[in-house]
Parts: structure tokens; C-alpha cells; sequence
């Protein structure tokens, strides 16, 4: 089964999108199951050869001609090399890959399933809303509608699909996640609390820094870890510069990668993330996968968290951040913010590895090439 994976970024400037890539196709399930039948096709950057290397199959970058990501080459690729009951695999909306694939599918040439990856939320549609859209009226709307299978990452996201589409199969299959070894929770003095997405605003960063000037922290430093998306950091910066943190320490290190941001893990004692909207952000399940207890809000789609006791809610707003804070910091022991850590681990080796993951997704993919029944986590409706 010849599959072929497009995304805009093939290197870690698509955060965590290109984690989902990287480790879903190099799960041990995958590598025996596709045996170099698969192709990722993207854009170059500056990580790009370094990080391609990371992919578990070959890749193919091109250079970006224009801000809504418009390639004559690799129209020209997929139209030349696409073979006949293949698979394309979209991970990205809104970009001219969406009508490229409208017209490759013009010839009934190959089975195409999307991944909106949050995409399509309230928030993300709101975002840009009079663009978005025309893009829905204009291809977006026609080309979900067209796909054999929309994969959603969460029950939420399949109801923001099905606003889109009533009638295209839309699978529910997680992310995942590889779980570290002899891992405990970080009960020294000096603690850290960690902060690791892209520097976005609909990750709700400006509310957090405004709600930690308000925190008596005693020994708690904020580290904030992630590249800039649209200078959003020029934003935040300014914020910070602006309040009166008085004793409490903020640190901000950029994008980390590798054994830097392993190292982030092992040492943060607290994880937080008060996001207006996501898919299903890897940065949890990493952070659970290290035992570190959680701070969310229920927009990042893993209210099984809750459920579990392995992260405590909170609100993206400053107030509803601010009294997070001074729970975890305040109120609760080590030894009550480590069995939070502990449920988080035991959550992810139960639910959320890459190995399990991978079987679905193999399963999505052959269902879609008529080789198999449906199983139960796609539905019609």
C-alpha cells in the first residue's frame, strides 16, 4: 500500500504535527507494516534536511513560492507520480494543497483522507473568520466533503467536522506517545513550571504571564519554551516588560528540541497549557509521559484527563489561570502533585501509545482501499 503524506513543514518548524509524523510512522507497527511504501512531500526550510532524515521514509521538500504555500513542482510531482489506488494523507487546511488535491481527485486516481488537526474548531474558524470563510465556499468545504476519511483527533473534533460535513466517515484514532524510562516527579526545592507550545495566541500565553505577576510563587520559576509564530513574541515580550513580576522568576528559552526538551520534562514540576483551542496538543501527553502533573483548559480536547485525575482545569482567562496556579503552588503537597503526575502516566501507557495508535491508523487506511470491514472508531454519521 503505496501511501503518500503531505504536510506544509517536514522538519520541526511544523511543531507538533511534524512529532505526530515522525513518531507515528516509526512505531514498530509501522515500520513492519509499510516496508518503504511510504512518501512525505512538504517544503523545505532551514531544518529541513536535518530533520527529514527523522522520517521513516522518503521525503520529498520543495521550495515555498508564496505565502498560501502555491508549488508548480509539487503539482507537477503528484500529477506525474501518484499511483493508481494509492493514498494521500493531507495534514493541513486552508493552503493551496487542499486544491491541488480537489484536482488530482478529479480522476478517482487514489483514496485521500485529511487530518484537520484542530483545524476546524470554533476558535480556529473565528481566527481569520472572513478569509476562512471564502476558503470554505470557494474548495475547503468541497474537499472534505470529497475525502474517503476526515481523521479526527477527538469526540470534539468530530462534532467541529461534522458542522462541516454531514455525510464524509470520519475516524476518531488519537496521538500518541513513546513513554520514557525510570521516570519519578521532580520534588527538589527549586521548581519549574513549564510552558512548551508554539509562541501563538491562541495558546493563551499573555493571560498566563499577567496571572504569574499575581502568584505568590515562593520557589517556582515559569519557563517558557517555544518558537514564534507572526512575531507573536514581540506581543509577549512587551507584556512582560510591562508588569511587575516583583520575586517571581520567568524564563524564556525559545524552541527546544531533542535531549533539551527532554531535559525540560525531567526537570518541570508542573505543566500548563491554557490554549483557546487545540487538536490534541502532544505537549500533554508528553508532559503525563514524564509523570508531571497538568494545568489545562477543556479546549485541549482531553477532558479524559480530568476524568482520570491527572490534570486540574482551569480557564484560558487570567482569573481562571491565576487560581490554577496558586492551587498547584499553594495548597497542594509533592506528594499530591506527584500521584496527579503518576495518573497522567498511567493514562498514556493505557491509552496513548504510539504502538496502539499506529493499528488504527493502519486499519483507517484499509478500510478507505475496501480491504477490510469497518471498524467500530469510524463512523458514517
Amino acid at each position: 500500500m503505496k501511501v503518500y503524506i503531505i504536510n506544509l513543514f517536514l522538519s520541526r518548524q511544523g511543531g507538533g504535527i511534524f512529532t505526530v509524523l515522525k513518531e507515528l510512522y516509526y512505531s514498530k507497527v509501522s515500520q513492519n507494516y509499510f516496508n518503504k511504501e511510504l512518501t512525505f512531500i512538504g517544503f523545505e526550510d532551514e531544518n529541513y534536511q536535518e530533520d527529514r532524515l527523522k522520517l521513516n521514509g522518503e521525503s520529498i521538500g520543495f521550495k515555498k513560492e508564496n505565502a498560501f504555500f502555491y508549488s508548480k513542482k509539487i503539482k507537477n510531482y503528484l500529477f506525474n507520480n501518484i499511483e493508481i489506488d494509492s493514498i494521500i494523507h493531507l495534514h493541513s487546511l486552508w493552503m493551496y494543497s487542499s486544491i491541488l488535491l480537489l484536482k488530482l481527485n478529479r480522476n478517482n486516481r487514489f483514496y485521500k483522507i485529511i487530518s484537520p488537526h484542530g483545524m476546524l474548531d470554533k476558535w480556529a474558524l473565528n481566527n481569520g473568520s472572513f478569509k476562512k470563510k471564502i476558503t470554505l465556499l470557494l474548495f475547503e468545504k468541497r474537499n472534505i466533503n470529497s475525502a474517503n476519511c476526515v481523521h479526527a483527533l477527538c469526540t470534539q473534533e468530530y462534532e467541529d467536522i461534522r458542522k462541516i460535513s454531514k455525510k464524509v466517515p470520519i475516524a476518531i484514532i488519537p496521538n500518541g506517545i513513546n513513554l520514557p524510562l525510570n521516570i519519578s516527579y521532580n520534588t527538589k526545592s527549586e521548581k519549574n513550571i513549564l510552558f512548551l507550545a508554539r509562541l501563538h495566541p491562541k495558546k493563551g500565553l499573555d493571560n498566563l504571564i499577567e496571572a504569574w505577576a499575581e502568584v505568590h510563587s515562593k520557589n517556582w520559576n515559569l519557563i517558557i519554551v517555544g518558537p514564534d509564530e507572526g512575531n507573536y513574541e514581540l506581543k509577549i515580550n512587551k507584556i512582560n516588560k510591562n508588569l511587575n513580576l516583583n520575586q517571581n522568576k520567568i524564563e524564556f528559552i525559545g524552541g527546544a528540541f531533542g535531549k533539551d526538551k527532554v531535559e525540560l520534562y525531567e526537570k518541570a514540576s508542573l505543566f500548563i497549557l491554557p490554549s483557546y483551542s487545540e487538536g490534541l496538543p502532544m505537549t500533554i501527553l508528553e508532559a503525563w509521559s514524564y509523570k508531571v502533573p497538568v494545568l489545562m483548559t477543556k479546549e485541549c480536547n482531553l477532558d479524559i484527563g480530568f476524568n482520570e485525575k491527572a490534570a486540574i482545569e482551569i480557564t484560558s482567562t487570567k482569573e481562571g489561570i491565576l487560581k490554577g496556579l496558586n492551587t498547584c503552588i499553594n495548597l497542594l503537597t509533592d506528594e499530591e502533585l506527584a500521584v496527579i503526575g503518576n495518573n497522567g502516566y498511567e493514562l498514556v501507557k493505557k491509552e496513548f501509545t504510539w504502538e496502539e495508535v499506529s493499528k488504527k491508523m493502519i486499519k483507517m487506511y484499509e478500510w478507505v482501499s475496501n480491504k477490510i470491514e469497518k471498524p467500530d472508531f469510524i463512523h458514517l454519521n
